[in-house]
């Protein structure tokens, strides 16, 4: 019975989420191009309309700095796989609420919603030994990998944005917004943080941090696919490219594959045999 309800009320904060994103777009299309109520663009609107100057910005930018802890939660039993499983619910209600599937897309959003409900409830819960602080490290990146890797970029777009609005051609030059996490590296009392797990740590954030910019950089040089014979490459480019050589070997048939694509040439990306080191999976 407490598995039941337990599960009854993770799929009932995934409805009042889902409801509660499809209302707050509604507001900010209904509202666009101002901005929604407590918002980035909220707060720099109200600062101009309530006479801050732009020297008195510019001084606010230069002293702008927010730092946002992940902190460890041995409490937090739920496994990775349950809260995978979550999420791909919640992307299933989303592609309904916000999106206009055919009958036929949504005949097959039901039966798929069906499946992951049904294997998360014949799925275990909780771990059955206490999480290790690798668990909890892993259990921290998953976030930061499905929440703050994609969210915080979108935050200092809004800032820009805002800022380019009320107060053209002011910015934050300095990297203003920083996600830490002491989970894995705090020396709280813990006899199991190590200094070996504390390495071990950093290893994982590495890996991950390194997995996602392969990834971006991947699609990026997929799309840099401009011929120098249609738009020559600036003398800057040319000379980066070619300070860098002997190119990898991936990198060298590529140039081989494509001459006119100097901008895909020198791919900052592994080859593809490379593969994620099993201690960061």
């Amino acid at each position: 019975m407490a598995a039941a309800f337990a599960t009854y009320f993770d799929l009932v904060n995934l409805a009042e989420e889902n409801h509660r994103v499809r209302l707050l777009r509604q507001e900010i299309d209904e509202k666009y191009p101002e901005p929604v109520a407590e918002s980035i663009g909220d707060a720099i609107a109200t600062l101009k309309a309530r006479g801050l100057t732009r020297a008195q910005a510019s001084a606010l930018l230069e002293n702008l700095s927010i730092e946002m802890v992940l902190t460890a939660h041995p409490t937090e039993a739920r496994r990775r796989t349950v809260l995978s499983k979550l999420h791909r619910i919640s992307t299933l209600l989303e592609r309904v609420s916000l999106g206009k599937p055919s009958q036929r897309e949504r005949d097959e959003i039901q039966v798929a919603l069906h499946t992951e409900i049904s294997t998360l409830w014949l799925t275990e819960r909780a771990r059955t030994v206490t999480p290790a602080v690798a668990d909890e490290v892993r259990t921290g990146l998953y976030f930061v990998n499905e929440v703050f890797w994609n969210a915080l970029p979108v935050i200092y777009d809004d800032l820009e944005r805002a800022l380019q609005r009320h107060y053209p051609g002011l910015g934050v030059k300095h990297t203003w917004l920083r996600l830490a996490s002491w989970i894995g590296g705090d020396r709280d009392g813990n006899p199991y943080v190590t200094s070996e797990v504390t390495a071990e740590t950093l290893h994982l954030h590495r890996g991950l941090a390194v997995e996602n910019h392969r990834r971006t950089l991947q699609e990026l040089s997929r799309r840099l696919s401009v011929s120098s014979l249609r738009f020559p490459p600036p003398a800057e480019l040319t000379g980066w490219i070619d300070s860098r050589r002997p190119f990898p070997s991936h990198a060298a048939y590529i140039e081989a594959a494509t001459p006119t694509n100097p901008t895909v040439w020198y791919s900052p990306c592994w080859p593809p045999t490379w593969r994620m080191p099993r201690a960061i999976i």
